[in-house]
């Protein structure tokens, strides 16, 4: 400890002594919608409303919800997702993070892993992801289990 005691009083002085670099505010770009096609039940979609957000340099932060469908009916799971999103060798590559339980109050928790590649000029793709959860009331480990499907940009954000 006495070895690095003179940092304490020297620690000002170096981080005022380091380059200060442009700061930059994100920018809003608006709310963005698509549709995560489960290939066995296609007629059932898994819309997903996201704000996207321009973090400078071609970055983009994802944040939003999906809600699941059936019969044209909003099912009550929370899907609450975080990601980020990247143009890689001419595709739009979105890495997600997706929280859900059966209920705002609880029931079976799993976490989702996934990836979207989207082609840049119509906002369609794939997706695929891994999914891990704990079963409520037992316990019991969920998954885990390969998720895969075609994604489809919906404009206007219209549920199909």
């Amino acid at each position: 400890m006495r070895s690095i005691r003179w940092l304490f009083p020297a620690l000002p002085v170096l981080l005022l002594s380091l380059p200060a670099g442009t700061a930059r505010a994100s920018q809003y770009i608006g709310e963005r919608c698509w549709n995560f096609v489960d290939p066995a039940n296609p007629a059932d979609p898994l819309v997903g409303t996201f704000a996207l957000t321009n973090e400078g340099d071609g970055h983009i932060s994802l944040r939003g919800q999906l809600v699941g469908y059936r019969n044209g009916v909003p099912e009550a799971d929370l899907l609450l997702a975080n990601g980020n999103a990247e143009q890689i060798s001419g595709t739009l590559v979105l890495m997600l993070n997706i929280s859900a339980s059966e209920t705002p109050t609880g029931g079976d928790f799993t976490f989702t892993v996934l990836q979207v590649r989207l082609d840049p000029m119509t906002l369609n793709g794939t997706f695929r992801g891994v999914v891990l959860g704990i079963d409520d009331p037992s316990g019991s480990p969920i998954g885990p289990d390969l998720e895969e499907g075609p994604v489809e940009f919906l404009p206007g954000c219209v549920v199909p």
